[in-house]
């Protein structure tokens, strides 16, 4: 009895482990010339989420993240294009299946969609029931001038749903572009 009293400290410890374990880890790059210019015209023209072997495409995730998403563009002081509009552009381009994976594509629709910036990324998720948890997400904005990475987030780990994820990657970028 005495040998499980002394135990009990190491099953908090234990706990904790596995409780940070869950929790991803991300990293933010934001061009210098992204802060200043005065245009800031944006589309979230979509995300690529697949299962962890690349198969399967979770499209109503992808339209939750870009939700919640462009809630922290709009507080960044960026103005964003509807989503009906963007979609009507991806098909007219063939992208409505694969999505934008490149920076060509990503200039492409931004021209069409008359933006100066275009946001886009990829995620691996897995799905636990009714739940999904992403292992790894990452966001890009490119600028449709110069084809040019002015923005470029991701995060890491494991157990996080992907709401809480945009959220969390929202969150970061507009701490960016603090308003004053």
């Amino acid at each position: 009895m005495n040998a499980c009293k002394n135990l009990k400290p190491f099953g908090y410890l234990i706990l904790i482990t596995l409780m940070l374990a869950a929790c991803g880890t991300g990293n933010i790059y934001v061009s210098r010339d992204l802060k200043v210019k005065g245009t800031k015209k944006c589309a979230l023209a979509g995300f690529l989420f697949k299962d962890m072997k690349g198969e399967k495409d979770f499209r109503h995730i992808s339209e939750e993240f870009s939700d919640a998403l462009s809630i922290y563009f709009l507080q960044s002081g960026f103005s964003v294009i509807e989503r009906s509009r963007i979609d009507l552009i991806l098909k007219e381009l063939n992208l409505q299946q694969t999505g934008i994976t490149n920076s060509a594509d990503a200039v492409k629709v931004g021209k069409l969609a008359n933006v100066r910036y275009v946001v886009f990324g990829t995620g691996r998720l897995d799905r636990t029931g009714s739940s999904y948890f992403l292992h790894g997400v990452t966001v890009k904005m490119i600028d449709v001038e110069s084809g040019e990475i002015v923005l470029m987030a991701s995060r890491t780990g494991a157990g996080e749903r992907p709401i809480e994820v945009a959220n969390k990657m929202g969150y970061d970028i507009r701490l960016q572009f603090k308003l004053k």
